[in-house]
């Protein structure tokens, strides 16, 4: 996580070669929140921006040749733009999440219609979207097993955390 903080003005200058992700209504800040090293490479997880009410803009990124360079996500089967987002409210909830165990990157979101009578929090929607790193092409790939697998436990977890 150090060797990320200290190349907040340098990812301040590379995301900014591509526009203002923040889109003029915010400081950009480029705050590393997460990092992991996997597959032989070196991840981080930067908090750019607030997107709304209670979400914040996590641009995934990864060292090549010492630099901080965006990840790359393979749009064939999914759609992901420069960033996922993070953040919770009463009823919604959106989060990424590094897992280096499995060379991955989660992407979770949320929905509940709040506790039962016994604490036990209803979930209406719960899902994660599993990106595999694929050597070969430096790549992030949807994967449905990894997809199906995480989805199963995260939203167990999150279930069995309101109590």
């Amino acid at each position: 996580m150090a060797k990320w903080q200290t190349l907040t003005p340098t990812i301040e200058r590379v995301l900014t070669r591509q526009g203002d992700p923040c889109r003029g209504y915010y400081r950009m800040r480029a705050e590393p929140v997460d990092a992991a090293d996997f597959a032989g490479n070196s991840f981080a997880l930067v908090d750019l921006c607030p997107l709304g009410a209670y979400t914040e803009l996590i641009v995934p990124m990864q060292l090549e040749a010492g630099q901080p360079v965006v990840a790359r996500f393979r749009k064939a089967t999914r759609e992901v733009d420069l960033g996922f987002a993070r953040g919770a409210s009463a009823m919604h909830g959106v989060d990424v999440k590094l897992a280096p165990s499995q060379n991955a990157i989660y992407s979770i979101h949320w929905d509940n219609d709040g506790l039962d009578k016994q604490g036990v929090l209803q979930l209406k929607e719960c899902a994660v979207d599993a990106y595999v790193l694929n050597t070969k092409s430096n790549t992030f790939d949807w994967d449905t097993r990894l997809t199906k697998q995480a989805t199963r436990g995260y939203c167990q977890t999150l279930r069995r955390q309101a109590h």
